[in-house]
């Protein structure tokens, strides 16, 4: 069997990666009950690999996703010596301003996911 992956493949891969980033940023709007997402989309939602890189991103606020980036970093960091690993029921919230480089009020959030 191939490693490498078609063309085709590798467009289906990146577009299925992309849907999910939409469908959370879908998910965040409906859900959230702050005017700052609802009425100004000022949120980010993105697909990270396990190592902390950005693989798929959502439409609306690019530039926070330098700040998520560190955050997941950070979180990967703060958690990577733990008893035992993280279960895909685990989530890490992040509100810390030193680590969210933009704004004081910053969070971030992190699962774990499987497929």
């Amino acid at each position: 069997m191939s490693a490498a992956l078609s063309p085709v493949e590798l467009e289906i891969i990146r577009n299925a990666l992309v849907a999910a980033a939409e469908e959370m940023s879908v998910t965040v709007w409906r859900t959230s009950r702050s005017s700052v997402v609802r009425e100004l989309l000022d949120y980010s939602t993105a697909v990270f690999d396990a190592d902390g890189e950005g693989v798929a991103q959502a439409a609306r606020m690019p530039v926070h996703l330098a700040s998520m980036a560190s955050c997941l970093s950070d979180i990967l960091r703060d958690h990577a010596g733990r008893a035992r690993p993280a279960s895909l029921a685990d989530s890490r919230v992040m509100g810390n301003r030193r680590t969210g480089r933009y704004h004081a009020a910053d969070s971030a959030a992190a699962a774990r996911v499987a497929f």
